[in-house]
């Protein structure tokens, strides 16, 4: 094997690297367009009342923490009686009073 071959294949060996960066970082950014596109479809579709975020027509609040913080719409479970309600967050736990 000559030294030329060697360099040859380090060559290629470096190129294979350069481009499975390329493309993890492509995949990336295509995850992260993804996300921001979904994020704006459920911007338009949540509209907030009283702190709380609700799908139009709709009277099942969504966490206002996770929908600010995190991108994602998560609906509260109600626990306790219709007129004094106690809200909670499947998703990060919090509690809320309606």
């Amino acid at each position: 094997m000559t030294v030329l071959s060697i360099l040859s294949k380090i060559a290629g060996f470096f190129k294979n690297l350069v481009n499975a960066g390329l493309v993890t970082e492509n995949d990336q950014l295509k995850n992260k367009i993804d996300s921001l596109e979904n994020l704006l479809k459920l911007d338009l579709t949540l509209n907030e009342t009283d702190g709380f975020y609700y799908k139009k027509n709709s009277k099942i609040p969504y966490c206002p923490r996770c929908f600010n913080v995190d991108k994602v719409a998560c609906p509260l479970k109600i626990k306790g009686d219709p007129h004094y309600q106690d809200l909670k967050c499947p998703n990060c736990k919090e509690y809320y009073k309606n």
